[in-house]
């Protein structure tokens, strides 16, 4: 009986930790939208964004939206930043705005085909 105790206090500490480590790493991500300023993003520009950004340090995940005009992002905040991640488009020679919870933009400059 002792040892089915020591078990399940093992079991749920075990438990505790896990949860704990998965909250931390939740609490760790953000969620930045760009809105392309220059103009519609046309299909290549689609693809360029869908194959490089997926692999920049600390991205989660993607969604690029052309008829909104919009690329979101979800990242590791300890693994990059906003700055990061609108340089990694501005590599793309995209003109973006980041969109953020208080309203706030920010340009980042060069759309060419």
């Amino acid at each position: 009986m002792k040892k089915l105790i020591v078990l399940i206090a093992i079991v749920t500490l075990f438990t505790g930790a896990v949860l704990a480590q998965k909250q931390k790493k939740a609490d760790n991500k953000e969620t930045v939208e760009f809105v392309v300023t220059s103009e519609k993003m046309c299909s290549n520009c689609v693809r360029k964004v869908k194959e490089n950004i997926p692999f920049e340090k600390g991205v989660t995940a993607l969604d690029v939206n052309q008829e909104e005009n919009t690329i979101t992002i979800t990242f590791r905040k300890d693994r990059t930043s906003v700055e990061k991640l609108e340089e990694a488009i501005n590599k793309l020679r995209l003109e973006v705005a980041v969109v953020s919870n208080d309203t706030e933009t920010k340009s980042v400059e060069g759309h060419k085909h």
